[in-house]
This record gives C-alpha cells, structure tokens and sequence, in this order.
C-alpha cells in the first residue's frame, strides 16, 4: 500500500528485544559438547540434556563466546548501567536426534536467557518465540482479523532458522518453542541463564542482590 506521506514511521515501543548473532563454533568446542554425558527424556520427546548444569563453567572458549555478546546485548545495545553485573547460574547441553523437539516454555529465575547453536542444518528444526495471547500489541487480544502479511509489528509468533553458531539472547520471560527435528543428523545446541546482580533503587525501596 503507498504510503499517505513520504516521511513516515512506526515505531515498535515497548517491545520484546531478541539478539541474533553469528560466531564461530570451532571443532574443539563441537567435540567437547559431543563428550558430555547426556540423559535422554523418552517420555517428553525433548531429546536428551546434559547431566552438568554449568556447561559454559565446563567450557571457558565457548563462555567467552556467550558473554562476550551478552554483555553487548545488554549493557550496549539495552543500556543496563555497568553497576548491574551479569552472572552465569546455570547452563547445559541438549541434544536432539531424529523427531526430538521441545515444547512452549520460558526460564524460571533467570533474568536473561539464551541459546547458541553448535551443530545443526536445515532441517534440524526451527526456533520459535511465542507472545502471551493475554498481551495486547497491535490490537486488543480477543480480536484475530486476517493479515495479508505476518511482520515484525503484527505477529504472535517469531521464527529463526538456526545456523552453526548463531546465538540468540533474549529476556528470560520469553516464550519460546524448537520444531522437530526432521533430519538424521544429531542438534547440538547449549542454553544458559544469567542474573543482573547489583543495587536497585534507593532508600526505602533499595534492594541488593
């Protein structure tokens, strides 16, 4: 549709922000993924996760990948004052073979989440975000009209297409899903949550943690 003036914007206030990003997987960390040990989920399909809990504390290479954009993502790009440190709680392994996927969930104390890809295709299975059908954003939750296009700014649901060192960083709210694996090649992925330690307010509503 043409535009009714030639300076115009939308601007997509209060939003959600997710961090994509490529890096280089290098074959060192691949295998030390690989030779963890791993605990298949049979009854939930979700593939098999690591027995260790702190993956990046295993991996020092592949820690200074994650934080290395962490820290940009969030005291860059969202402008979190460096007095709030950023400190790794937990992270681990998945891996997902043939039919394994994961289902809608979201991280529980954590206040950044993310996941960076160490093995997968195309058809390894997709990334998706998913909105609270109880959050209104272009308009009020109980109406669904058609949509000629799903964009940035209208959809409830966000995909990415994983590549070997992508990592996605986003707030630890985020709802998010991976699609079955379709392909016979094994996905290697490692997830992690952060805190933001630090002093927040002051006076009588000053709280460190």
């Amino acid at each position: 549709m043409k535009p009714p003036s030639n300076q115009w914007e939308i601007m997509p206030m209060f939003s959600t922000p997710l961090y994509l990003a490529q890096d280089i997987i290098t074959p060192e960390i691949l295998q030390q993924v690989k030779d963890l040990n791993y605990i298949d989920d049979v009854k939930q399909y979700n593939g098999a996760c690591t027995e260790s809990q702190t993956v990046l504390e295993d991996i020092p290479e592949l820690r200074a990948i994650v934080e290395k954009h962490l820290n940009f993502f969030v005291h860059g790009e969202l402008s979190v004052d460096m007095q709030h440190r950023l400190r790794h709680t937990c992270s681990w392994a998945t891996r997902h073979l043939n039919g394994d996927s994961a289902h809608n969930h979201s991280h529980a104390h954590s206040v950044y989440s993310g996941v960076i890809y160490i093995q997968c295709n195309d058809n390894s299975g997709r990334l998706s975000f998913h909105n609270d059908t109880n959050h209104p954003t272009y308009i009020s939750p109980v109406f669904m009209p058609k949509l000629n296009e799903m964009t940035v700014l209208n959809s409830s649901e966000w995909t990415i297409q994983p590549k070997n060192g992508l990592i996605a960083l986003f707030p630890s709210t985020c709802v998010h899903s991976v699609e079955s694996n379709k392909s016979h090649e094994h996905r290697y992925s490692v997830a992690f949550n952060y805190w933001l330690d630090g002093s927040y307010g002051d006076f009588t509503n000053l709280l460190t943690l």
